[in-house]
């Protein structure tokens, strides 16, 4: 039988053509990526090139005539990868496990009672996958590591492994990612104001050339600060820590503000400063020391890739009369990769 659930104002039929299609549109929107500078694509189904050309500047040269002149300009061709990974959630669950609990909220008339499909339990184990399946799928484009021992950070490559792989590039490699700012261990004190008059500015006093320009060309320049289509995202702690030098700041009427409204826009320069746990949890969770972390980035450098255009991506609750079981499958495809190294600097 299938299931029929309603999330606000997106419903979910379980015999729809494309199978969870109002789920999945759900969890994609849900995972909120874009306010950490993502590109989101749902139409990732197969190892796809990310190919980027560009030109030096300063090619002007004095007139020469008919005389031929010295080719000064090169092109700069850098090519990455989205290589989607399957990914996978799958639960079984038996009625009579919950016999004596909450059996009467599974009771359908006339319908076998071990089937749960259109309960209101199976309803409500679709709901709560679905939530399980948007923060997964969020932690593993963040924290993703393919070398980790764990099953569930193994499933793929999140950005912070592909940020740190580009920090090891090779000098004059276009996938190489600028570290400006290396915190302290997390087991050291973090100082006041550490964020503010450290770290915020060792990222932004850093930016490439190219980074910059953007400032230049797109920025609305107001009593000395910058805004420009970028983003700076960091750990709770480092975000905290920013926080609080605000609020504490009586000299500023907008910090005044920031403590009154409890503002969860914060700025440096112009420039949005948002908070991402995940950050923190994964570092932990993985036995990583750089816990402390965070980055400025040209919003849409970073790119988390889905195959939710395609069938290939499913969310299915179905009841198997032979073992009589109720099963909750969600099989789908995640990569991510960042476009160009010179457009995010980041500090660990």
């Amino acid at each position: 039988m299938a299931t029929s659930v309603a999330f606000n104002n997106i419903t979910y039929h379980g015999n729809d053509g494309d199978i969870g299609a109002a789920i999945v549109k759900r969890v994609i929107q849900g995972l909120a990526l874009a306010r950490l500078g993502f590109t989101v694509r749902t139409d990732v189904t197969e190892r796809t090139g990310m190919l980027f050309i560009a030109l030096a500047d300063k090619l002007t040269r004095p007139g020469t005539g008919c005389a031929p002149s010295a080719n000064n300009g090169q092109m700069t061709v850098s090519e990455k990868w989205l290589d989607p990974q399957d990914c996978e959630i799958e639960d079984v669950y038996c009625a009579k496990d919950w016999d004596k609990k909450i059996k009467g909220l599974a009771l359908k008339v006339g319908v076998n009672l071990k089937d749960l499909t259109d309960t209101d339990l199976g309803k409500l184990i679709v709901e709560l996958y679905a939530s399980v399946w948007m923060r997964d799928s969020k932690n593993l484009a963040l924290n993703g590591d393919t070398a980790n021992a764990s099953p569930f950070y193994a499933t793929i490559d999140g950005i912070w492994k592909w940020l740190m792989a580009g920090v090891a590039a090779a000098a004059g490699d276009g996938a190489q990612v600028q570290r400006y700012v290396v915190t302290a261990a997390a087991n050291a004190a973090l100082p006041a104001n550490y964020t503010r008059d450290v770290f915020l500015p060792g990222l932004y006093g850093k930016q490439t050339q190219r980074m910059r320009q953007l400032d230049d060309e797109n920025a609305e320049v107001v009593d000395g600060n910058t805004s420009s289509d970028k983003v700076f995202a960091v750990s709770d702690e480092l975000y905290e820590n920013y926080y609080q030098s605000l609020a504490s700041n009586d000299k500023l009427e907008s910090s005044w503000r920031t403590l009154q409204d409890g503002s969860k826009a914060l700025s440096y320069r112009g420039i949005p400063v948002v908070r991402e746990h995940l950050f923190d949890e994964g570092a932990t969770d993985k036995g990583e020391t750089t816990v402390r972390r965070g980055y400025l980035t040209v919003m849409g450098n970073l790119e988390v890739g889905f195959d939710t255009d395609s069938e290939a991506a499913v969310m299915d609750f179905f009841y198997d009369k032979k073992s009589k079981t109720n099963t909750m499958r969600i099989n789908w495809k995640e990569c991510t990769n960042y476009a160009q190294g010179d457009m995010t600097v980041v500090g660990y």
